[in-house]
């Protein structure tokens, strides 16, 4: 049986590298440190990958930020207001004459309806109505102008007075504003 105090005796001289506490590290760095190196460059691949991918989220949130932006400072604007009740005063005016009454004739058909004794002050023709503000020496004078616009087809469907009053004093002239719709005939 061997006994227990004999001395150990190692023929192979350790390498002076393995017993420094600097060799420890050394061979510790050897095994272990592939392993953190891999994963590091793991790290760094999933990073630029990750790094395009935000630069590209960036790039297209900056880019519908500036559409938006210029569609509020354009909806904003006052040109833009202009330009609309520009068009839509055009467009209106189309549709007058898309609908076949040409404010000429208007004009002179109303002409021909209105009877003597009648001073006209404003005269107005929208695409659907004419409007006369004046003044009558008569009240007879105002409804003849009411009956004979009435009697006229283009103004047939609608013929109103909307206001009707009667001068005091040395103006006895009666101020009116007559309303006719008009259509094609």
């Amino acid at each position: 049986m061997p006994n227990s105090t004999t001395p150990e005796i190692n023929l192979i001289e350790e390498d002076e590298l393995v017993v420094r506490p600097g060799g420890k590290a050394i061979r510790w760095a050897l095994s272990y440190g592939k392993g953190v190196l891999v994963l590091t460059e793991l790290l760094v691949v999933i990073a630029l990958i990750l790094r395009f991918y935000f630069y590209s989220s960036i790039a297209d949130l900056n880019e519908e930020i500036d559409r938006k932006l210029l569609d509020v400072k354009s909806k904003n604007s006052v040109d833009f207001e202009t330009k609309f009740r520009s068009l839509v005063l055009r467009i209106d005016r189309a549709n007058g004459i898309l609908n076949g009454v040409e404010p000429n004739e208007v004009l002179e058909t109303a002409k021909k309806e209105i009877p003597e004794g009648l001073t006209i002050t404003n005269l107005t023709v929208t695409p659907e109505e004419i409007v006369i503000t004046g003044k009558a020496q008569t009240e007879a004078s105002l409804a003849t102008l009411a009956v004979n616009f009435k009697k006229s087809p283009p103004f047939a469907s609608s013929v109103s007075v909307d206001k009707f009053t009667k001068g005091e004093g040395n103006d006895d002239q009666i101020s009116f504003i007559l309303r006719a719709k008009y259509r094609k005939v």
